[in-house]
């Protein structure tokens, strides 16, 4: 279900749009036979639905209003929704026009639910690679702007333990004309990115995929074979370098995740229903397909690892000992005596024992 579809070939039309009365209507139908979880997908920008000067220039002059009634009419018509995501926004519009994008980042916490994520289609930060490639790249002065204005409005917590709204960014590897220099780039601003301290949901590196009819489609995978050391040195550097530290700015130690469903097929793992919800480490079994709550007490690379909620005297005081405040010592007293573990009095509610 899209807000904003995008039909065009580059330079020969203008995107379209659909009315907000029926994507309203659609969600409606949904909503009635049951449907409790949406996204509206599939968008380049959302930020610029419906915006001024479309189809004109890359950078149009976002309408919050417009983004307002879509948002208001699908709460309206479905006011016990579960989940309310979106998908990609244009970080240039949102640097460029950085009072409408305010507002619109605001409707979208009003209305929207917690762990949302505007992805931005960065590709690369290497201009010559981008210019080859006919993308539209931004600055990363740019990119960083446009990252402060979406989590300085959705960065604060929500009732299921996320942030409201944040950015992700997305990289494509086997672009036309890259080489060492692209990923030296890339590299470059991802540190610049971690040491300013900015608030990113998570990062995406795909391999590119090229099209029949398309320029991308006569090249085929030829660069991403002639790169192919170099994109496996990108993919680690970002999930060892900066994966974990956006990770731990996002979901410090001591976070209560609300509501993760113990994956049916990988019990060892639960997660919120949403788009891009983080994966997290069980560090005590539950039953496949069972709604837990998690407490975070450590990181890895892409995941988190969680004790669920509430913590049950069969989990071990291998776990006890892991919750704050408790020692070994204390938890393998309180394990062996059948009591909890001594804690304050708010995390009492922490355990069914």
């Amino acid at each position: 279900m899209g807000a904003r579809s995008a039909p065009r070939s580059l330079g020969t039309a203008s995107p379209e749009f659909r009315p907000p009365e029926d994507v309203v209507e659609e969600v409606k139908a949904l909503y009635k036979v049951g449907v409790r979880r949406f996204r509206v997908g599939r968008q380049p920008c959302v930020f610029s639905y419906m915006a001024e000067g479309i189809g004109e220039t890359e950078r149009p002059r976002p309408n919050p209003e417009a983004v307002e009634k879509l948002f208001r009419g699908i709460c309206t018509v479905a006011p016990d929704l579960v989940t309310l995501h979106v998908d990609n926004a244009n970080p240039a519009v949102i640097a460029e026009h950085p009072v409408e994008s305010r507002e619109i980042a605001k409707v979208l916490v009003r209305y929207g639910t917690p762990g949302n994520v505007v992805a931005f289609g960065v590709e690369t930060f290497d201009e010559r690679v981008a210019r080859k490639n006919n993308l539209n790249v931004e600055s990363k002065e740019e990119v960083f702007r446009a990252i402060e204005v979406v989590a300085s409005v959705g960065g604060y917590r929500g009732w299921n333990g996320m942030p409201y709204l944040l950015p992700g960014l997305n990289f494509v590897c086997g672009l036309i004309g890259e080489n060492r220099e692209r990923y030296r780039r890339d590299e470059e601003v991802l540190r610049e990115l971690v040491e300013r301290g900015l608030r990113v949901r998570r990062i995406n590196v795909r391999n590119v995929v090229p099209f029949p009819g398309t320029e991308m489609g006569e090249h085929g995978t030829k660069w991403l074979e002639r790169n192919r050391e170099r994109v496996a040195a990108f993919k680690r550097f970002v999930r060892e370098e900066v994966d974990p530290v956006l990770l731990r700015r996002v979901l410090p130690k001591g976070t209560v995740l609300r509501r993760l469903r113990v994956e049916p097929r990988e019990p060892e793992f639960a997660r919120q229903v949403g788009s891009y919800p983080v994966a997290c480490r069980l560090l005590a079994e539950r039953e496949p397909g069972e709604w837990v709550d998690g407490l975070v007490v450590g990181h890895g690379a892409r995941s988190v690892e969680v004790i669920p909620l509430p913590v049950r005297r069969e989990d071990g005081p291998d776990v006890l000992a892991k919750l704050p405040g408790v020692g070994k010592k204390e938890a393998l007293d309180a394990f062996l005596k059948g009591r909890r573990p001594r804690v304050p009095y708010a995390l009492r509610s922490w355990f069914a024992f």
